[in-house]
């Protein structure tokens, strides 16, 4: 009877362990279109953690949303619908937290799409020396009577894009098929040395380009911009002087 009793005694002495604060995350998404002008922010997901603690919910007309239940740690939010792509932002809940606000904005996908690259060529500019591909465009001509908009990456590998390369530019053309040129010095800089091969890929942007706030990968020094349009252009390659 002592040692039972001793068992229910210790039994009863075990502490409870304390439930795990959980917390309310709200915020509010706003769209803007391909020419930065405020648009419906209605339906688009939230996602939030992973596996048994995955919640997602869709944003109100508002473009308002509600995640509940979330135990405290870092997140990766995910907020996506088909015409505004894929965006990342970071979201810490801590202990003492029974709630927080993250709003973000998104941007709808650009329409115009780069048919083609071409590699024209080393030459100068004046004293500056440049690389000039040749871009074949289509885009909206009611939505970008002024000309439209290109982002341009280069890259060490065949496999360059929008989340894998070294140096950015942005430009536009009113005119397509359209020349560009690239200074030599400004690739050098980030890091491409005389003799190595680049590569290059473009694609069609909007006027104000919406980049990821969290998830960027360490080859995309300038950040992965969400609202590109989907389909990239060719990958063109020289060797530089």
């Amino acid at each position: 009877m002592l040692v039972i009793g001793g068992l229910l005694t210790a039994c009863n002495n075990e502490k409870e362990v304390p439930a795990p604060t959980l917390a309310t995350l709200t915020g509010q998404v706003s769209v803007v279109d391909e020419l930065a002008q405020p648009t419906m922010a209605a339906g688009v997901i939230v996602t939030v953690g992973s596996g048994a603690q995955q919640r997602t919910t869709t944003t109100d007309a508002t473009g308002a949303y509600r995640l509940a239940d979330l135990p405290a740690a870092r997140y990766t939010l995910v907020f996506t619908r088909p015409d505004v792509g894929t965006l990342y932002a970071p979201v810490e809940l801590s202990e003492q937290q029974r709630s927080a606000t993250r709003n973000v904005e998104l941007g709808q996908m650009s329409s115009t799409r780069v048919n083609s690259l071409t590699f024209q060529g080393i030459s100068m500019v004046g004293s500056m020396q440049v690389v000039e591909i040749m871009r074949d465009a289509t885009c909206n001509a009611q939505k970008y009577p002024d000309g439209y908009f290109v982002d341009t990456y280069f890259g060490d590998t065949p496999t360059v894009s929008s989340s894998n390369y070294k140096i950015r530019f942005g430009g536009g053309a009113n005119v397509n098929p359209a020349r560009s040129a690239f200074s030599i010095s400004s690739l050098r800089a980030a890091g491409f040395a005389s003799g190595t091969t680049v590569y290059a890929i473009s694609y069609g942007a909007a006027k104000r380009d919406i980049r990821y706030e969290a998830a960027v990968p360490a080859n995309a020094p300038n950040g992965v911009t969400s609202n590109l349009n989907a389909t990239p252009s060719n990958v063109v390659s020289f060797t530089m002087p």
